[in-house]
């Protein structure tokens, strides 16, 4: 049994000794996903839990190569296909459709795109059928679909309506109720089947509406966050790298690997210690994470505190722009160095004269919240930096207090 990231568990068949086969629900956010495994005996007890992460790419964003299959590996003749007969995509009638979709050249040498119905009105509950393939150079791809009827509007275009658990209608004003769709996924005249369909329907809908987090309101902001942070001390240490996590809230990496907190509160690694502080829960009732990272060979040390929105860090080191060369950061599955770069965004370093309303009920006299709350508009960050300095005023004032002591001891 699986469950991802709180979700009701699925059932798994183990494939070998290191792997086993889900079906995962449907992931209406991308970064990564938690899944908790639990392995049962024949009696069904519960014997081991592990627990693992899974990425979710935005397929708009990824950069994954595709490789095309060697055309001499091909064959013609007969073929079994099967499908999963529970299949959401599946499940609005009791019949499905196979079809065929190929790329076909002319006397001319021109390619064309050709959808053919290889098989209609196929039992779902069969779960396989036999088809036949002619030799084939170009593009060949086998969709089995739910059996329908495609309308005569141009180019397929249409409305894809959504239902909930009581079969009625959702309303796409106030929930994810369905989109328009410019192309028909079996094609029509000059469209490609498929691909078209992909390319503009499914692809923005993903992009700008499922896995959006964030809507924005008014202008863009010339404000930036921190939400990264790595370093090693030259060649003589393990790599260190904090950065925020949509379902953790932060990860923390050393040498490219994510560490877990679970048995253990720290680590220690060639040239660096790290230790995981107890989260703190702010007035609001957001959880905050912290964790102390010390460079042993050099003496210097960082904390650095993470919430959903920002990553602080104390004390504050210089800025420079990293180059792909000497860039330590380990970048998620799908980004690249390339994803990071803005060179021609110049944050503000000067504060608006038209401030909030709210800005002095938030911020009091802190002036660096007041800057982050009127070049950011979010009272969140601005709360965040007014604690951080908090934090960091009552770090000095310890540290005073302690060299007073030290230089009073010594006069005695």
């Amino acid at each position: 049994m699986a469950s991802f990231s709180g979700s009701s568990k699925y059932v798994c068949e183990r494939e070998s000794l290191l792997s086993i086969v889900c079906i995962t629900p449907a992931f209406n956010t991308t970064g990564e996903i938690i899944i908790d495994v639990e392995i049962k005996d024949q009696d069904q007890t519960i014997t081991r839990t592990l627990q693992y992460s899974y990425i979710v790419l935005n397929i708009a964003d990824s950069k994954q190569r595709v490789f095309r299959q060697d055309p001499e590996d091909w064959f013609s003749g007969y073929h079994n296909i099967s499908w999963d007969r529970d299949a959401a995509e599946l499940q609005n009638n009791d019949m499905v459709d196979i079809y065929l979709f190929s790329l076909i050249e002319d006397t001319d040498g021109h390619l064309s795109w050709e959808s053919q119905l290889l098989q209609e009105g196929v039992e779902r509950s069969a779960e396989w059928a036999e088809i036949y393939l002619e030799e084939q150079k170009y593009v060949l791809a086998i969709m089995v679909t739910s059996a329908t009827v495609k309308n005569d509007q141009p180019n397929g275009m249409d409305n894809m309506c959504c239902y909930d658990n009581d079969d009625k209608l959702i309303d796409s004003r106030y929930g994810e109720g369905g989109t328009l769709q410019r192309y028909h996924y079996l094609g029509g005249q000059d469209v490609q089947p498929f691909i078209a369909n992909f390319y503009y329907d499914v692809l923005p809908f993903l992009y700008c509406c499922r896995y959006s987090k964030h809507y924005l309101q008014g202008n863009l902001k010339d404000a930036s966050v921190c939400t990264s942070f790595v370093s090693q001390h030259l060649s003589n240490s393990a790599v260190v790298e904090v950065r925020l996590d949509s379902t953790s809230i932060v990860q923390l990496l050393v040498n490219g690997d994510v560490l877990a907190f679970d048995e253990t509160l720290s680590y220690h690694f060639k040239g660096v210690s790290v230790l995981q502080i107890t989260p703190d829960i702010d007035d609001s009732g957001a959880t905050k994470k912290s964790h102390l990272i010390s460079f042993t060979t050099i003496g210097i040390s960082f904390q650095t505190t993470a919430s959903s929105n920002v990553l602080n860090i104390i004390p504050v080191v210089g800025n420079r722009r990293i180059t792909e060369e000497t860039s330590l950061f380990t970048y998620k599955d799908g980004t690249a160095y390339s994803n990071y770069q803005n060179p021609s965004f110049i944050p503000a370093f000067e504060t608006p004269t038209d401030l909030l309303a709210d800005v002095v009920e938030v911020c009091g006299d802190d002036q660096e919240c007041v800057f982050d709350y009127a070049v950011s508009g979010s009272s969140e960050l601005a709360a965040e930096t007014k604690e951080r300095t908090q934090s960091f005023l009552s770090f000095l004032d310890a540290f005073e207090l302690t060299v007073n002591e030290i230089q009073e001891e010594m006069h005695n």
